[in-house]
Formats: C-alpha cells, structure tokens, sequence
C-alpha cells in the first residue's frame, strides 16, 4: 500500500494546524441547535466554494500545484443496528453539532449532487425544504452518481452532524448500510414527493414490464424498485421466475453477486438462461466448485456437447479455476504475463493448504501457523489478494489530515479502503475475510447482523 507519512514535513503543517483548530472549535460546539439561515442557492454556493478553496489551500501548502485530493478524516463510529421502526423520525432543524443522533432517523431528498473522488457531496432537503450539506465517504464515484440520480430519496438512520463553524455543518455518511434507498410509490414519502409511475390496479406484468424499459434504459435502480413491486402483485410462478431472471441480471452488473445467486436459486424452473446467469454469478462469487458443476448441467441438457470457441473458453477456465483451488495447478508463466497488464485483474483461484490463521498469545496479533512440516519447494499458499488499487492506472493521490491522530499522510490508501468498503457492501459474505484479520481490542458490530432486511456493513 502506497503510504508516506508527511506530518513533520513543514510545508504540511498549516494543514494539520488548522485541522486541529477546526475540530477544537467543533468540539466547542457540541450539542449545539443548528441555526439553518441560509437558502438553497446559498448553500449549494458555499459547498463549490468550499471545494475551490480547498483546492487552492492544498497548492499554496506546497512549493508547486498539488495533484492530490484532500481528504479531513473525522471520528469513527459504528454503523447503525437499529431496526427502523425502534427510531423517531426527525427533521433538519433538530440536529445538533458535532452529535451522532442516535435513535432518530431523517427522511431525505437529493437536491443538488457534487461529486469527486471518494467521497460524494450533496445538498440534501427535507419535507419542509430545509437544505443541508451531506458528505458520503468510502463510496464509489460510478455507484454513487447513479444512485444520485435514480434514486433521489432515501432513510438515514442515526445521522452523525458535523460542525464546521457556527453557520456551516454537514452530515457526514461513512456507512452505506446506514442509508435506506426509498421507491417513489413508497406511502412513507410525503405526498408532494410520491410518484405514481403506474396506474392504479396494474398488475405483476404490468410493473416488469415497466422494470424492463428502465433496464434497457440503464436505469438499474429504477428496473430493481419495479421488479421488486412487481413481486408485492401476487405474480404467476412463471412471471415470478421471470421476474427473479431479471433481477439478477441486475444484480449482476451492480456487482451483487451472492445477491443474485439468492434469486436464481429461487428460480422453480431455471431454463438456460437462468443457469447461465448462475454459472456467471457463481465464478465472479469465486465459487469455482458449484461453478463447474452448473456448466456440466448446462452442457449436458442444453448445449447436447456441441460448444462454440466462447462457451469452451468459459468451461477451460472454470476447469483451470478448480485445479488451481483444489491441487494448485497454476500456470505461473501465464500468471506472470497477465500481471503485466496493469489493467487486467487476476481470475486464479486460490489454494490454502495445512496452515491456519491464527493469534500469538502474548501480543493478540494475528499470524500464520503450519499444521504439518513443509519441504524447500512445497506451495504453501497462493492467495488472490481481496482488493488492491494500481497507481499506474488509477492515477489520483490522497493527502489524508486526521486531527484525532495528529497525522498527514500521503498516498493512495483511502481509495483502497473505499473499494474495501465497496466489496463488502456489495457482497455481505465476504466480510468473514476481513473479520478475520481483526486483532487486539479492536470492535465492530456483528459481522452477520442484518437488521431490516438489510446486511449491517461497517465500513
């Protein structure tokens, strides 16, 4: 991971002493009401005005123009397990700085988005019009701007507010799980912000059809929220499994894998493009076994052993995804010669045998053991690593100011963390992976905690 610590360096420390001030002067401000002042305009104004003006502070802190994103690191918390029916629903005038307001939640609309690297900013405003800055971190640039701009309306449950001076603060999101995306039939919207996209007493096929149009479209949320109604009018077992196709093609291409193997199981009556669809969301969820033995039904019911060069090429590579996991037969030089392009990701699977993740019992420390005596020459492991950022191709540099640690460092690690955050979100199985290189005292929430429906994910 690309790091530099830069805190001692002097041309970095204006930035931490003014970080430092800032968050003196938040914390003088605790639990103080929100004075809400200004208009929209003006508030959409001071959020492009903040961006600009920290951009020309991050050129002016070093001798030549600064190619890095500026990121302010604010205190950690922990993300929501409330279920949503034990809060009280709040609205912006009763917030208060520089406090997590737990056991509220607030109801919320995307008025204006602004979005760079890493972190989405927006205007946000309530039922009664009041507007107010929202930051989201850890968050995919692509992900985020599509959400903004199909979804529009969302639940935020216990909202942390940051103080930035007397007359300035923003929501600060570090927890997606946090947010609760809201369809625009939904009876919990305010009538002034509900839309009737179909008329009264339309059908099951009614709603898929419309699913489909947004689908096409590239419309993903929209095509999820209509299939997901869809589903709420009593629909036929054959348009139900249509319906369960459908969303998990779009689960698909959000990323969702273990997602949409749930509803391709589901499927009474799986045909070839339901299998297919599977044996896709099987090999990208690293489930090279199962993967395997769909592509043998597949071939055996459907293809009567005649493949096309695409299809052989599918059943090669999950045959050598099974060799590899199961007797780690790799093909090193082929590995080799993939890795130099910068821009191609790993397919291999990876091969853990006779050693085990374990903690040293004087430090809590996590670390290997051997279940057995290795030779000079014998594999131990070959391990896809769970995420990583290629400078090379990913460009972008962070200088990252935490005032709590007293620290500035410069490198690439917050983008890294975010598309951390982003797997897990995406894909609450794997979770286990990271949880298990937990040491020491640290704590979270429970890993396997799903509270209304939904995988509680600390990012």
């Amino acid at each position: 991971m690309n790091v530099c610590d830069v805190s001692n360096h002097p041309r970095h420390a204006r930035l931490l002493k003014k970080a430092k001030e800032e968050q003196q002067a938040a914390d003088r401000r605790k639990g103080q009401p929100i004075q809400m002042t200004k208009s929209r305009l003006e508030v959409i104004d001071q959020l492009h005005e903040e961006k600009f003006e920290e951009a020309v502070f991050l050129n002016k802190a070093d001798s030549e123009p600064s190619l890095a994103t500026m990121v302010n690191i604010s205190t950690p918390y922990l993300p929501s397990v409330a279920p949503l029916e034990d809060l009280r629903k709040i609205f912006l005038r009763a917030l208060k700085h520089e406090t997590h307001h737990r056991g509220d939640y607030m109801l919320l609309r995307v008025a204006s988005a602004f979005i760079v690297e890493g972190t989405t900013y927006f205007i946000a405003e309530d039922e009664n019009e009041d507007v107010i800055k929202v930051h989201i971190h850890y968050c995919n640039r692509k992900f985020m701007r599509t959400y903004m701009a199909q979804k529009g309306v969302f639940i935020l449950k216990e909202p942390f507010l940051k103080s930035l001076s007397e007359d300035n603060y923003a929501i600060q999101i570090h927890h997606l799980s946090d947010l609760i995306s809201i369809p625009p039939t939904d009876p919990i919207l305010p009538s002034s912000w509900r839309r009737e996209l179909l008329p009264q007493g339309s059908d099951a096929v009614a709603w898929a059809a419309l699913g489909d149009e947004h689908y096409h479209s590239g419309e993903l949320y929209h095509a999820q929220d209509c299939y997901e109604e869809a589903f709420r009018h009593n629909p036929t077992e054959e348009v139900a499994d249509n319906l369960r196709s459908h969303m998990a093609q779009v689960l698909l291409i959000r990323g969702n894998y273990y997602a949409a193997l749930e509803e391709l199981n589901d499927v009474i009556e799986p045909g070839v493009k339901e299998l297919w669809l599977k044996w896709e969301a099987q090999y990208k969820a690293r489930e090279f076994r199962k993967a395997s033995a769909t592509f043998t039904t597949i071939s055996r019911d459907h293809l009567e052993g005649i493949m096309d060069d695409q299809t052989r090429n599918q059943y090669a590579r999950t045959i050598q995804r099974v060799a590899e996991r199961d007797h780690a037969k790799y093909k090193f030089g082929e590995m080799q010669m993939s890795a130099r392009n910068l821009e191609e990701l790993s397919e291999c699977a990876s091969y853990v045998r006779f050693i085990r993740l374990g903690y040293l019992s004087a430090t809590q420390r996590p670390g290997l053991f051997a279940e057995k005596e290795f030779q000079a020459g014998d594999l131990i492991f070959c391990e896809k690593a769970f995420r990583y950022r290629n400078d090379e191709v990913e460009g972008s540099i962070w200088m990252t100011v935490n005032a709590e640690t007293n620290s500035i460092t410069v490198g690439t690690q917050p983008n890294l963390v975010r598309k951390i955050a982003e797997q897990m979100y995406n894909n609450p199985p794997v979770i286990g992976s990271i949880c298990a290189l937990y040491s020491a005292d640290f704590k979270t929430v429970d890993p396997l905690q799903v509270v209304n429906g939904r995988q509680v994910v600390d990012s």
